[in-house]
């Protein structure tokens, strides 16, 4: 029951005592700054990539429009709403941080 950790061993049996050790927090608050500042990072990046995703599917929609293609017209559109569901949750997450 190790765990390899560099230049040694880290026992299981520590990992327990080392998570009742930490200071209860509310659900989804940062244990600090840092955190903080990590999380408001993550959620940019995500934000930016959900952000690429919804331009590569407005030119899929296009495409699909010039097709006729009623099904993935409502399969694009669907995920065009969902997207900016999730990106508009994120640029809130990140103001309220």
């Amino acid at each position: 029951h190790h765990v390899a950790r560099s230049g040694g061993t880290f026992h299981l049996e520590f990992i327990p005592v080392i998570m009742m050790s930490e200071e209860p927090r509310e659900q989804g608050e940062a244990l600090d700054e840092i955190l903080t500042e990590a999380e408001n990072c993550l959620a940019t990046l995500r934000s930016m990539a959900i952000s690429k995703r919804i331009l590569i599917i407005s030119q899929e929609l296009a495409v699909a429009e010039q097709n006729n293609d009623s099904e993935s017209l409502a399969r694009l559109v669907n995920e065009q709403i969902e997207l900016a569901r999730m990106k508009r949750e994120l640029q809130t997450k990140i103001t309220e941080n």
